[in-house]
């Protein structure tokens, strides 16, 4: 019997009943693969970028806003490095923003 695919061994993995079972695809045909749509939109007319810096994040530029994260961060002590936890802090942040924001 194979080793399970969590022990390191390609082209192994463990079947939902248990058993092992040989897999010839690599873990890059298994992995998954997104598909990504694009929408084009006029950004004069829908000035997304601008409205989200100005009214949510309190930036003038929002490819900035990493940098304006991390001062911000480094001035309360935090570390130089933007990490999960910020990712999410800044997820929660859009999730409870006021209802009537222009955002």
């Amino acid at each position: 019997m194979a080793a399970p695919a969590s022990l390191g061994l390609l082209g192994t993995v463990l079947t939902p009943s248990g058993m092992d079972q040989d897999n010839s695809e690599s873990l890059q045909e298994r992995s998954y693969k997104p598909v990504f749509k694009f929408a084009s939109y006029d950004t004069d007319k829908y000035p997304f970028a601008e409205i989200l810096a100005k009214s949510v994040f309190d930036v003038d530029d929002l490819s900035r806003f990493h940098e304006s994260y991390l001062s911000l961060k480094r001035e309360r002590g935090g570390s130089g490095a933007i990490t999960h936890k910020d990712n999410m802090a800044v997820r929660e942040l859009l999730n409870n923003m006021d209802k009537e924001n222009e955002f």
